[in-house]
Parts: structure tokens; sequence; C-alpha cells
């Protein structure tokens, strides 16, 4: 004769484990109040009215984290953009090379009392590619003292400039 199985004896769960384990599941994507009851009393014997009370409190505390965490996103994805925001060095001597060479149209408008609003382009001005060279050679280090070593052997002096 086959030996009957003994039912399974479902122990009570802690305060502290259905939390964790609430939390798992709100996490995994499944916030559904019947669901997440299905899940967890198919592990542990648990009161419905112990459950809706914890499932609640957690439930809120998980909101509450999601909402911090995705301000935290927010900002951190803010701080990135503009950070990329930011020219590099070599995209600044890129736009100041065009602007030298003259290659660089400007567009620029006018308000004419006669004929109204203007807009029309044109192309850098000698005082502006000027300022554009002098901008260059500045971050260049061109403006830079240079030091300079002299030695004399007839008199024994060294002079640095």
């Amino acid at each position: 004769m086959a030996k009957q199985l003994a039912p399974i004896q479902k122990t009570t769960v802690s305060d502290a484990q259905l939390h964790s384990e609430l939390l798992k599941l709100f996490e995994s994507g499944n916030t559904d109040k019947g669901k997440c009851k299905e899940v967890v009393r198919s592990k542990w014997k648990l009161q419905e009215q112990r459950y809706y009370k914890k499932y609640a409190i957690a439930l809120q505390e998980w909101q509450e984290l999601r909402k911090k965490a995705d301000a935290i996103q927010i900002q951190e994805n803010a701080t990135d953009v503009l950070k990329l925001a930011v020219m590099s060095k070599n995209e600044r001597l890129e736009l100041l090379t065009k602007i030298a060479l003259g290659e660089l149209e400007y567009e620029e408008t006018t308000d004419n009392p006669q004929f109204g609003l203007t807009i029309f382009k044109r192309k850098p001005t000698p005082t502006e590619r000027m300022k554009a060279i002098a901008e260059m050679n500045k971050m260049e280090g061109d403006y830079a003292a240079e030091k300079l070593e002299i030695k004399s052997t007839v008199f024994e002096v060294t002079l640095k400039l």
C-alpha cells in the first residue's frame, strides 16, 4: 500500500520577512494586491487582515523610495546634460578657427522703421576675426613668457630672462 504524504505545514511569517518579500514583489513589477497575496500565502501561513495592513505599509514605503530614487535620477540626468552642453577645448578652437578664417556666417537681425524687421547673413568683421585669433592664442598659451638662458664664455655670466 502506498504511503500517504503528510500535508505541508506552513509556518508563519515574521513582519520583516513579509516586508522584504513584498518589496521584492514590488521591484519585480508586481504591485497587484491580490497577486502578491497569492505569492505570499503560497509560502507562509498569514491572516488576511495582517497581510492587508502590512501590504499598505510596504507599498507606501516602496512608492516613497521610488519617488526619491526618481528625483535623484532626474537630478543626475540634468547634471549629465549640462556637462554635455559645455563645449570641449577642441570644439571651441574649431569654432574660433572658423571665425578667424571668415568661414562662419552669422544671422543678424535689424529693426528698420522703414522696412521692419530684417534678417540677413554676414561674415565676421576683421575685428571679430582678430579677436578670435587672440582668444586662440590665449587658449594655446602663446602669450606666455618664454624663458631664455644666455651664457657667455667671455665674461662667465649667465642671464636668465
